[in-house]
């Protein structure tokens, strides 16, 4: 009987706090590809019957739509959507179109690749002066557009930025960024070991991906946990001692990569 009561308060718990986030931020929708291979990997693992796992999900569900419904309900009334900050100039104007004309301009060899590109010196006022010029449906408006106009443009920008995110969790994480790797590629695919490393690696590709822009590391607040996650699943996964020299290499080795790395930084610091 516990046992049920929590299983339906853990399940009740993702969909209430899946809609919080989601009510803070749109870009809390890109949790939900995470939550369904969570689901995924729950379902291959779970010994629980059919029946029940359906009564769970939709438990989730309507706790995810009831909260949604409750604090969103006057702009779903007036407006048929959810209520958010429109950081877009006008309704003429959008981040898109601004990224894309930044983003062309470091392919062109107009801009270094910076996002100086795009933040100093692809003002939304350029963006205005290159739409009289060139016609209103000259750049992008959604992010389907640009993958259609330009899915090159949108390509490269996405391996940019997975590359960036390795290089930056490699610096503050040294040699044990790697380790949860030894997870994904061994053994069976659907192992619960794999699923914060499968996670956190899901997540930079899709924010990446979708993005369309330089990456931003305030991004990733609140999902970097999943990294020393991964590392301890692994760690326990291969029944590698913490006191073993192997491990104890790593991390002495990490620490020093890790000071080499940010050695400006600390000294900024003192």
């Amino acid at each position: 009987m516990f046992k049920a009561t929590n299983e339906r308060l853990t399940f009740s718990s993702i969909g209430f706090v899946f809609a919080i986030c989601l009510s803070v931020r749109i870009t809390a929708i890109l949790l939900l590809p995470l939550i369904f291979i969570a689901f995924f990997y729950w379902i291959k693992n779970t010994e629980i019957s059919f029946s029940k796992r359906v009564q769970l999900i939709l438990m989730c569900s309507l706790m995810f739509f009831l909260t949604i419904l409750i604090l969103h309900y006057p702009a779903i009334k007036e407006k048929h959507s959810l209520s958010y900050e429109d950081k877009n100039p006008s309704k003429d104007l959008n981040w898109i179109q601004r990224n894309y004309l930044g983003l062309k301009k470091i392919e062109s060899g107009q801009e270094k690749m910076n996002r100086d590109a795009i933040w100093i010196n692809t003002k939304f006022e350029k963006v205005q002066e290159y739409l009289k010029i060139h016609g209103e449906n000259s750049l992008p408006k959604t992010f389907t557009q640009a993958v259609i106009k330009d899915p090159i443009l949108v390509a490269k920008i996405a391996f940019l930025n997975i590359i960036t995110c390795f290089g930056r969790f490699f610096r503050f994480w040294g040699l044990l960024f790697f380790i949860p790797f030894m997870v994904l590629f061994k053994g069976v695919f659907f192992n619960k070991y794999k699923l914060p490393a499968i996670l956190f690696f899901s997540f930079i590709v899709i924010l990446s991906s979708v993005c369309f822009t330089f990456m931003e590391f305030r991004w990733f607040y609140g999902y970097e946990i999943l990294i020393p996650i991964s590392i301890l699943y692994a760690i326990d996964k291969f029944k590698i001692s913490v006191e073993s020299s192997k491990i104890q290499s790593v991390i002495v080795i990490s620490l020093l990569l890790i000071t080499l790395f940010n050695v400006k930084s600390i000294i900024s610091i003192l």
